[in-house]
């Protein structure tokens, strides 16, 4: 193979995108800590289809195995509490292997590969 072709073969799986996975967005509808620690949210957008209503996404008072650290969490619960007050969408980006809805009520989405949280300019 001719160099030239392999380096832009090279340079085009290099400029991957660096946030690969499946992504939901939409509204900031609730913000909600629950006694045991959990960062619950409600996440609507009825024209992509994010129906989130009161999933946890980490957790404050523990580390989750292959999710958030708690210190990351702290974080994501002011960014949903900024999103909520200023009427902002939040992008939530998933691993697509552990991932299975953008439509889900009372999970533990950190479980499903939950690993980037985004604010969004509307």
């Amino acid at each position: 193979m001719n160099p030239g072709k392999l380096a832009m073969l090279g340079l085009i799986f290099a400029t991957g995108n660096a946030y690969s996975g499946t992504e939901c967005t939409g509204k900031v509808t609730s913000v909600e800590v629950a006694a045991n620690g959990n960062v619950n949210a409600g996440i609507k957008d009825s024209g992509n289809g994010t129906n989130f209503h009161s999933v946890a996404l980490c957790r404050v008072t523990e580390d989750i195995e292959g999710g958030f650290k708690q210190e990351s969490c702290k974080v994501t619960f002011s960014l949903l509490t900024t999103a909520h007050a200023t009427g902002k969408s939040g992008t939530l980006w998933f691993d697509e292997e552990k991932f299975s809805s953008c439509s889900q009520s009372w999970g533990e989405i950190w479980s499903q590969g939950l690993y980037h949280v985004r604010l969004k300019e509307n």
